[in-house]
Parts: structure tokens; C-alpha cells; sequence
């Protein structure tokens, strides 16, 4: 891959470049080239666990609906990941809770099945005291 790096755009109310740094990128391209070096290179063994792997996740994807299919795809297969770690910021924010989720050292699927639990206690927890409010 070749192409000019150019350093991140600055924002008045956002660190681009500290925002990248924290994940290992300190320079950007726009619109790289990329050469194929070489095809069919890789470990057969490996190509039928990725091919196994991705006809799990289709039909985990097919079977089940979202965010059970997700939860499932990260715990068993490894992927989705994002999307569990986006809910559980989503989760946070609904809640105020005071974390953040890289604070969950587990593996993502059971971070998400912990902070699910503790956000719909929060939550049943503001219902009761409004409902005691009445």
C-alpha cells in the first residue's frame, strides 16, 4: 500500500489526533493505492476455520435476533465485538452509570450480559422509587 500520510484534522471541540493515538494511528491517507502481492497464500487449515466460522455467524444471524445474536456471535465466534461494546456504552449513558467499557476486563460478551443486568435493575430501581414518590 502507498500513499501520502497526512496528519489528522483538528477540530475546536474534539482531539482527532488524541482520539486516534489511543488506538495506534497517528497518521492518515486518503485514498491509498494497493497492490495484490501474491493470491491463495494462506494456511488451508485456517481458510475451512474462517469458512466454519463464517457460516455460524450467518446463521446465528438468521436464527436469532438482535442483540441476542450479537451477544452470541462475540461469545462464541469472536466477532461482533463492537456491537456489544456499543450497547453497553449505550446502556451506560440510559443509566449515568459512572463506567466506561473499557472498565470490563472479561471478554465483551459477559460485560454485556453484566451491565444488561445491572441496567434493568437500575432501572426497575427508578421505577419503584417513582412509583413511592406518587
Amino acid at each position: 500500500m502507498t500513499g501520502l500520510l497526512t496528519a489528522p484534522l483538528e477540530f475546536a471541540t474534539f482531539n482527532y489526533a488524541d482520539y486516534l493515538a489511543r488506538q495506534g494511528v497517528y497518521a492518515l491517507t486518503d485514498r491509498p493505492q494497493v497492490k495484490v502481492l501474491a493470491h491463495d497464500q494462506g494456511s488451508p487449515i485456517l481458510s475451512i476455520i474462517y469458512g466454519f466460522r463464517n457460516r455460524a455467524y450467518v446463521v446465528i444471524q438468521q436464527i436469532l435476533p438482535e442483540p441476542q445474536a450479537s451477544l452470541l456471535s462475540g461469545i462464541l465466534l469472536g466477532v461482533d465485538a463492537w456491537r456489544v461494546r456499543e450497547a453497553i456504552k449505550q446502556d451506560i449513558s440510559l443509566t449515568s452509570t459512572p463506567a466506561d467499557s473499557g472498565s470490563c476486563k472479561l471478554h465483551p460478551g459477559l460485560c454485556q450480559t453484566l451491565r444488561s443486568r445491572s441496567t434493568h435493575n437500575s432501572i426497575q430501581d427508578k421505577r419503584r422509587a417513582a412509583k413511592k414518590a406518587e
